[in-house]
């Protein structure tokens, strides 16, 4: 979700800096895409650097007998 927007911001960036910009309406200059370009890489960073919960850490673990068909 995150790197789309990151595309979104890329693409809008891109076209601000092209001569056809005069064509597109953005609602944004290229340095408030520039800070939440950055914001949105900082997010995923933390959210790459959050460490999985293993199998057990959960409140609900429930040991079933090896003979469970489920």
């Amino acid at each position: 979700y995150i790197q789309s927007k990151i595309d979104t911001i890329d693409y809008y960036i891109a076209i601000l800096n092209s001569p056809i910009s005069n064509k597109y309406q953005i609602p944004h200059s290229i340095n408030e895409l520039e800070s939440m370009k950055s914001k949105l890489l900082e997010y995923e960073e933390n959210i790459m650097n959050k460490k999985i919960q293993q199998p057990g850490e959960f409140k609900l673990d429930i040991n079933y007998p090896d003979e469970y068909a489920g």
